[in-house]
């Protein structure tokens, strides 16, 4: 217990070190851009601009939203301040959307100069090396962290009492729940069958698709990586997640050009409608599903490609 305290309020200084962005660039950081490919050891830069890469395949679907919808913030420290942030929770006016941006806008006001947070990181180090060998005391350590709750806001990066308060403000506000309590994740190993198990899904991924490794959290939230078998595609390597509705996670992507991407709605093979959000150097499918909110990055390939990848994922079996 003593150890594990000691480590979660370490973490919280990690964590606030990131601005509350919990998993930021964790799409991009899975796939590195390429805009260059090898062609008999000469190297080629990819050039699409008279190609047909952002065609909007079926004028006729209607417009459900864009990728601009999905901005929730700028960047923070783990990213220019250039950059924009976007929701991995959902579209426009969702709860999970409105939520990230007024957490992230309090967040951008909050302690600015970081006065309050030096000096609890100050007073916690004197306390750990006053106490730190006497693990009869770490209850004082606690004690006088007034904010701390049964390790229910160690996710959001909070450090005082009025940043817990706020945080409770908008989860109530907007409906949903926090990321509570400890976090267990499980390991779903590299099939595709121990996948369906773990989260108990139907077979989504069919045949073109195997899993390579990922994991799934206790709250309902899994991702993966997967290679996809299509010859269509420019890589077949991909990341996966889904998150459950209700429940605010502090995660976002960190996106330094919003201008290069082309989007477009799509109406897969499963019928499910997705957001395709593409640009040369990356790719983001989105599905807003009843009971969860899935995004799959890859790299940047043609619209047909991206079209067939999304075909070969049927989303309706993660209804279900």
């Amino acid at each position: 217990m003593q150890n594990r305290l000691l480590i979660k309020l370490m973490t919280i200084g990690i964590l606030v070190v990131l601005v509350g962005c919990g998993d930021i660039n964790q799409l991009e950081a899975s796939q590195p851009p390429l805009d260059e490919i090898e062609n008999g050891g000469q190297t080629e830069f990819l050039d699409l601009s008279e190609s047909e890469f952002f065609k909007n395949t079926d004028e006729t679907l209607p417009i459900l939203t864009r990728f601009n919808d999905m901005v929730v913030g700028k960047g923070s420290l783990m990213s220019p301040a250039e950059d924009v942030l976007i929701s991995l929770q959902g579209y426009g006016d969702s709860a999970e959307r409105m939520a990230a941006v007024e957490w992230l806008a309090f967040l951008e006001s909050y302690d600015q100069d970081k006065v309050i947070f030096d000096s609890i990181m100050t007073d916690l180090a004197e306390l750990i090396e006053v106490y730190g060998e006497d693990p009869h005391k770490y209850d004082q350590i606690s004690d006088m962290l007034e904010w701390w709750d049964s390790e229910l806001y160690v996710e959001y990066g909070v450090y005082t009492q009025e940043m817990a308060e706020k945080l409770d403000e908008i989860a109530t506000n907007c409906g949903l729940s926090l990321q509570l309590g400890e976090d267990i994740w499980q390991d779903i190993g590299n099939s595709n069958e121990e996948l369906f198990r773990v989260v108990g899904t139907g077979d989504f991924l069919g045949t073109s698709s195997s899993v390579q490794g990922g994991m799934a959290h206790n709250s309902g939230l899994f991702r993966f990586v997967g290679v996809s078998d299509l010859s269509i595609l420019r890589d077949g390597h991909y990341t996966f997640e889904s998150r459950p509705k209700g429940i605010f996670y502090n995660m976002y992507s960190s996106i330094s050009d919003m201008d290069i991407f082309e989007d477009w709605i799509y109406e897969t093979a499963s019928g499910v409608v997705v957001l395709i959000a593409s640009s040369e150097h990356n790719s983001l499918i989105f599905a807003d599903l009843p009971n969860s909110f899935v995004n799959i990055s890859l790299l940047g390939d043609t619209a047909q490609a991206l079209e067939d990848f999304a075909d070969s994922i049927d989303f309706s079996m993660l209804m279900m």
